[in-house]
């Protein structure tokens, strides 16, 4: 039988290159990310669970790094912009949760899509939530580091699990009272602590926010100096 040459020949059957799409391409980089991790990802294994040559893929991306680029934007595009909340903050949260729930979907794919966020494939998402914390009166000088501060949140909250319990201290001595105690008094879920810790960010932002002077108050500065 002759093998797929990429050209969409492929002796007297239907040929297979008609079958293969970008998106195709993309789910079955996905499966191997799965499975694999990013470093297990190669055009030989996407050709495979295809069921062609590697050189077909070539018809669709010019080399690995645009499968991953399109990858991001696959992943990206499963995070719907959450509606706008009752004050920049609600929409934080909502976001911050989001993102989590896609990392914990595809956890092994998450240093691709932690690594190419701030590389153009995610303006919407971002206009969103900056939009949303300049009506909100956030100093444009906070805004993206408090971006980062959440997308840190998330991807740390993905990495520890959808859940977790306090077994891993183990049987605590009694010398350790206060960590027994503190044990005994932790019954967040893990999508609660997320929030908890997401909200007391804000808190801590929300204070340096009221240190900064105002647009008026640094025009006023600017013109007195």
């Amino acid at each position: 039988m002759q093998k797929d040459t990429g050209s969409g020949q492929r002796g007297l059957g239907r040929p297979k290159s008609s079958l293969i799409t970008r998106a195709s391409i993309v789910e079955a980089a996905l499966v191997i990310v799965d499975e694999d991790g990013p470093e297990g990802l190669n055009l030989r294994k996407i050709a495979k669970a295809l069921d062609v040559t590697a050189a077909s893929l070539y018809h669709h991306f010019a080399n690995k790094e645009e499968i991953l680029a399109e990858l991001t934007m696959h992943l990206l595009r499963k995070q719907r912009i959450p509606k706008q909340q009752d004050g920049w903050q609600n929409t934080f949260v909502a976001g911050t949760h989001q993102y989590r729930r896609t990392l914990l979907e595809h956890p092994r794919a998450a240093p691709i899509l932690a690594s190419r966020l701030w590389q153009g494939y995610s303006y919407a998402k971002f206009e969103h939530s900056l939009s949303s914390m300049a009506a909100g009166g956030v100093p444009e000088k906070l805004q993206l580091a408090i971006m980062r501060a959440g997308e840190m949140l998330g991807l740390a909250s993905a990495l520890i699990g959808p859940d977790w319990d306090n077994s891993k201290y183990g049987d605590v001595p009694d010398e350790y009272p206060a960590l027994r105690r503190a044990i005994e008094a932790d019954t967040w879920t893990a999508e609660e602590s997320l929030d908890l810790t997401v909200r007391a960010l804000i808190a801590g932002f929300e204070a340096l926010a009221a240190k900064e002077p105002t647009s008026g108050e640094q025009s006023a500065a600017e013109e007195a100096s």
